[in-house]
């Protein structure tokens, strides 16, 4: 569907419905992908193996969810007005940032983690003791 016709059905939607029901679909919304996203978890550290089963069942459902989140979350922003998609790239800008100075800050912390294991398993080498886990 063009953007053009996505935006008057969104329009169509909230002059239809209104914005408060919208508003609870999206929280619904969020809620059926939640908890796709815990089966899927739930499926995968419980060690079941049959992917194609897994991917069948859980992925196809946590496609369809991210799918109807991403829908009402455009419908919102849409509904609020320009304003609210400036303020949520703004914010979306901030919160990567910060995601990738927190990525940055793990990268060293492990980097350095395994320098230090080195540096320990070759001292302890070096004196013929075994390295400790």
């Amino acid at each position: 569907m063009e953007r053009d016709q996505r935006l008057q059905l969104y329009e169509d939607c909230e002059e239809l419905f209104g914005l408060d029901t919208q508003m609870l679909i999206l929280a619904e919304e969020c809620s059926e992908l939640t908890k796709a996203m815990l089966k899927l978890h739930r499926a995968i550290a419980t060690g079941q193996t049959d992917m194609v089963a897994i991917s069948a069942l859980v992925f196809g459902k946590v496609y369809e969810e991210i799918a109807d989140v991403e829908i009402m979350i455009e419908q919102m922003k849409e509904s609020f007005g320009p304003f609210s998609r400036e303020m949520v790239g703004k914010f979306k800008a901030e919160k990567l940032d910060r995601l990738q100075e927190r990525v940055n800050e793990e990268w060293r912390n492990q980097r350095g983690q395994h320098t230090a294991e080195k540096r320990s398993g070759e001292s302890q080498q070096e004196s013929g003791s075994e390295p400790t886990p």
